[in-house]
């Protein structure tokens, strides 16, 4: 089936029974692996779920040795199957050796399979990107915190103009609006929407959780505020969601708005990984980790996504909606 972008042939009144959800691009043989390049950021954001976890284990504000972040990537170039790379944090940019590691990334992994690809996640504050050599297979995910707004400049100019230069260089650019339910944050918000509205670049309003799954409850967002960015309803989405005879392709606003992420003993085929910024990795949903040093041909032995089934409540995180999925 080809898919109209938000083209919804759905009534969100009606009944309905979704048995397929998942993100138009996804692939399900590809690994989605989040690396934590490092503990440390320049914003110290309230919501801001990486350093809670890092926290708790005293890691906050760490980088690790690089022999490892070497070993990561020598992992990473050997894997079986295609890899979507992204580098997290923290702030990845204000890694001291960011560029080589850039460069590595290039030469050693994206050059390997058609399907691989890299993005970077940045608060869009640092001046990296004028520096950056373009890679057609590399995204640029900027992340706009609003509680830091003297961290960018008068009127946001330095987010504004580091998003210009990626997308003068023809970099892929998304940008997440992180949607505070606080008011005092929501004319900002709008502010730098429509100043972005018109760079034909992809805009996404991602709205904040205490955690990826089974206590990912989402923050409380008041009736006002989905009146208020009633504008979201028509940014653009890629996920799916199918009936039996019809589908919808959505964003994550109108997701959360018709309460829509639930998949509760639906089979999920997780494609999604986390390694700590000190090799350690993950499964996210799943929990169990292993070490990068002691199991160097972990991804290698990745052949094949098999599906597991839901046990949480709610899934959240925009990373694991677009997971493919579908109701038994």
């Amino acid at each position: 089936m080809r898919i109209t972008p938000n083209k919804p042939l759905i009534d969100f009144n009606e009944n309905l029974e979704f048995i397929k959800e998942y993100d138009y691009d996804h692939l399900i043989d590809r690994l989605y692996i989040h690396w934590d390049l490092l503990t440390k950021c320049n914003f110290d954001c309230s919501y801001c779920h990486a350093k809670r976890q890092y926290q708790k284990l005293n890691q906050w504000n760490d980088i690790d040795i690089f022999e490892r972040q070497l070993l990561i990537i020598k992992a990473l170039s050997i894997s079986t199957l295609p890899v979507f790379l992204g580098l997290q944090g923290g702030e990845p940019t204000i890694h001291p050796r960011f560029f080589e590691i850039y460069n590595l990334i290039q030469d050693q992994i994206l050059t390997k399979n058609e399907n691989n690809r890299l993005y970077i996640t940045t608060n869009g504050s640092t001046n990296v990107f004028k520096d950056l050599n373009f890679n057609k297979k590399v995204f640029i995910l900027w992340s706009c915190h609003f509680e830091f707004k003297h961290k960018y400049g008068k009127n946001f100019e330095k987010f504004i103009d580091n998003i210009k230069i990626c997308v003068d260089k023809g970099f892929k650019n998304r940008v997440n609006f992180l949607l505070n339910p606080d008011p005092k944050y929501w004319e900002d918000t709008l502010y730098i929407f429509n100043q972005l509205k018109d760079l034909n670049i992809e805009l996404h309003p991602h709205f904040l959780y205490n955690d990826i799954c089974e206590n990912s409850y989402l923050y409380e967002y008041p009736k006002e505020f989905y009146e208020y960015f009633k504008d979201f309803n028509k940014v653009n989405g890629n996920y799916v969601f199918e009936t039996k005879d019809n589908y919808v392709k959505i964003n994550d606003f109108l997701i959360f708005k018709h309460k829509l992420n639930n998949f509760k003993n639906w089979k999920c085929y997780h494609n999604n990984y986390e390694i700590s910024y000190n090799g350690k990795i993950s499964n996210l949903c799943k929990y169990k980790q292993v070490d990068i040093k002691e199991n160097p041909l972990f991804f290698k032995k990745i052949t094949k996504i098999e599906p597991f089934i839901c046990p949480y409540n709610e899934c959240n995180c925009d990373g694991l909606l677009k997971t493919y999925k579908e109701r038994v």
